[in-house]
């Protein structure tokens, strides 16, 4: 997966510099096995180069300094196994 930089929130003609969240890509991938009598075994996992990234950025301005934003970080690495039966 990859997100193009943009602006967290729309501030001006250019957006605040302050609120930009910059590009980042994912890597996420998953491997299953289906068997003849219904099982099924997934093995996934999500960011798996355990990349540090923003997902939302916000300028605190009621109470504090006007540079003080504060960011939303994403998902870190996370694996694991679905198991699935039909009956």
């Amino acid at each position: 997966m990859f997100r193009g930089a943009a602006n967290a929130h729309a501030v001006g003609t250019n957006g605040d510099p302050l609120q930009r969240i910059d590009s980042y890509g994912l890597f996420n991938a998953s491997i299953g096995l289906l068997s003849a009598n219904g099982w099924e075994a997934i093995l996934w996992g999500k960011n798996l180069t355990d990349k540090d990234y923003f997902t939302n950025i916000v300028r605190q301005w009621v109470g504090s300094s006007p540079g003080y934003v504060v960011g939303r970080i994403g998902m870190e690495r996370s694996f694991g196994v679905t198991l699935s039966y039909a009956f």
